[in-house]
């Protein structure tokens, strides 16, 4: 974790201090993760501490995506067999955190996950691609998807908190299954 906080300092520092790129290649800046959950029958989720050994999860099929420049470091890891459904919600929780830094004046990007999606995948003002419109967890139908296949869910809390939500292996949401994470 410090290693992690280490790394993203450094990155936010190399940002800050290189001159400023052009409009059509702006770059993202990673965060620290927020707090992720696995959904118990109940209402309330049960958390999952960031060091806990979580199982890994099969990956949905698709290829490599294509890198961009303004692709945010490490989603190409996003439903890897290398990473589980923790890492992949972190991951994101850090995408939405960059796109922050990148328009602080506007929150995050709202609307449904399709809206959501196609505004992280460059269609926005800047026109920075945070997860490259290729990406094998963006379906044809424009959705950001689990690695199960499920569109995953995104509800605003406020304009800058966005809680995550994938179905699980059940591909149901609000079950026991459910991973969660909240900022």
């Amino acid at each position: 974790m410090i290693a992690l906080g280490a790394a993203a300092l450094s990155v936010l520092i190399f940002l800050l201090l290189r001159p400023a790129t052009p409009p059509h290649q702006p770059t993202a800046t990673p965060s620290l993760p927020a707090t992720v959950s696995s959904s118990a029958p109940a209402t309330e989720p049960a958390a999952i501490t960031p060091d806990a050994d979580v199982a890994k999860t099969k990956p949905m099929p698709g290829t490599e995506p294509e890198s961009s420049p303004d692709a945010f470091p490490g989603i190409e890891e996003l439903n890897s067999p290398a990473t589980s459904i923790r890492d992949d919600l972190i991951l994101l929780s850090n995408v939405f955190a960059s796109w922050q830094t990148l328009f602080p004046q506007e929150g995050n990007p709202w609307g449904d996950n399709r809206d959501i999606t196609a505004a992280l995948s460059g269609r926005n003002t800047r026109q920075v691609a945070l997860i490259p419109p290729s990406h094998p967890a963006i379906s044809s139908e424009g959705e950001l998807r689990d690695r199960w296949g499920t569109p995953v869910l995104f509800h605003q809390l406020s304009g800058t908190a966005m809680e995550l939500r994938s179905a699980g292996p059940d591909r149901v949401f609000y079950t026991a299954d459910d991973t969660v994470l909240t900022p």
